[in-house]
């Protein structure tokens, strides 16, 4: 396994990531406005990208997090949690 790399999320990571992961439009509706509400990144091993992940504004100074992953990335993602 490579290191993980995190980079800013265009909307090119969050489509293919979307034609992966979400089965409708209503859902692609819901990623695409989570990356236009507030900042967003990228996960990849290598040239993979596996996950994305960002910050939804919900009042002045708070944010919820939110994140999506390929499905089998889960024991790629273990150096993100230590």
């Amino acid at each position: 396994m490579s290191e993980i790399k995190i980079t800013p999320a265009d909307i090119v990571d969050m489509a293919e990531l979307a034609d992966t992961v979400m089965a409708s439009r209503a859902q692609w509706g819901i990623i695409k406005d989570a990356w236009q509400a507030g900042p967003s990144w990228s996960l990849r091993d290598g040239d993979e990208l596996i996950g994305v992940a960002g910050l939804w504004p919900i009042g002045p100074g708070q944010a919820e997090g939110w994140f999506h992953f390929r499905p089998g990335a889960s024991r790629k993602t273990l150096p993100i949690v230590r």
